[in-house]
């Protein structure tokens, strides 16, 4: 087939690297399709995390930016995909380790403020829940796929207070463990669920503490969340036959590439030609204020609220509409 010379890595699972901008681990670099290697310099590549930071770099604009004729480096030529290797697994006993230790876990606090003890429990043992140790009252959401092989583990810290994420405390299990030669195969937060449930709608929200939160207000539904705007379309093979409901959060078009709600419509529409049953909400688009929306407000958000006192609380105006 024919392909442009550079193309954004488009290996599976997603290859990501700390962002130049925001130095989050959410940064995926171009390809040289002829070379089969990545562009020489590390800095041309485009963040996932559109809406918070945005940095994109391409390779026409760093040859232009060094004076060199762009026209003459690219060209059209029989493209060779690069090899896809196995997806590692994380053996289950860490899971079970995490969720036994006698530390704190702000997250899981900060439900026990919402719901109280005994529904926090309940959510915690369905998502299987952990903490870390790698920060003081960090939270492990883990990655369980549909045949309960653990695929990697997300690490954040919260604030228990309003439930909101400490900024540029996020990194990965099987990084911070330093496990060599570690193969990540990504699947949506909370898709074990689907072993246990087949009928219920499944519907998909960005953040792993929105499907969180969700389950308990609306437990009608079965909530898995994406942990970025990305939606590759391989995570929806073991949901083919479902009726799916995408959730974006509000967002503005930094890039030109269109809005959070403009994008996840746009693959609803990809997904719905492949023989999926997918539609998109448009419960947050319709109720937020332009502040809301340069803020990344979502679904979570909707169903709570800062009280008085400067803690997070139920909008129960919002749970009974």
């Amino acid at each position: 087939m024919e392909k442009h010379r550079f193309s954004l890595d488009n290996s599976r699972p997603n290859i990501l690297f700390p962002c130049p901008s925001c130095k989050q681990r959410t940064f995926k670099r171009y390809w040289d399709n002829y070379k089969n290697e990545y562009f020489p310099d590390e800095d041309v590549g485009r963040c996932n995390s559109e809406i918070n930071c945005g940095y994109h770099q391409s390779p026409k604009a760093f040859y232009q930016k060094h004076g060199i004729e762009y026209h003459k480096i690219e060209r059209n030529y029989i493209y060779q995909p690069k090899p896809k290797p196995p997806t590692t697994y994380i053996d289950k006993s860490w899971v079970e380790k995490s969720m036994n230790r006698p530390i704190p876990n702000y997250f899981i606090d900060y439900l026990k403020r919402l719901f109280g003890e005994e529904q926090s429990n309940i959510l915690v043992n369905q998502f299987r829940i952990g903490d870390s140790k790698h920060w003081k009252g960090a939270t492990v959401f883990w990655q369980i796929d549909q045949e309960l092989n653990v695929r990697t583990g997300k690490i954040m810290l919260y604030n228990s207070a309003i439930g909101k994420r400490v900024q540029n405390y996020d990194n990965w299990v099987h990084s911070v463990s330093e496990i060599k030669n570690f193969t990540i195969g990504q699947c949506f937060f909370g898709l074990h669920q689907i072993v246990e449930d087949s009928k219920k709608t499944i519907g998909i929200v960005e953040s792993q503490k929105s499907a969180v939160i969700l389950t308990a207000i609306n437990p009608a539904t079965l909530w898995l969340a994406s942990g970025g705007i990305a939606l590759p379309i391989e995570r929806f093979e073991p949901l083919k036959g479902r009726k799916i409901i995408l959730y974006p959060d509000a967002g503005i078009d930094k890039n030109e590439h269109g809005t959070p709600f403009q994008k996840w419509s746009k693959k609803a529409s990809e997904l719905n030609l492949t023989g999926y049953n997918v539609a998109v909400s448009t419960m947050v688009e319709n109720a937020v204020t332009e502040e809301q929306r340069i803020r990344g407000y979502d679904l979570a958000d909707y169903f709570t609220m800062i009280d008085q006192t400067g803690q997070s609380v139920l909008n129960t105006k919002a749970i009974n509409k």
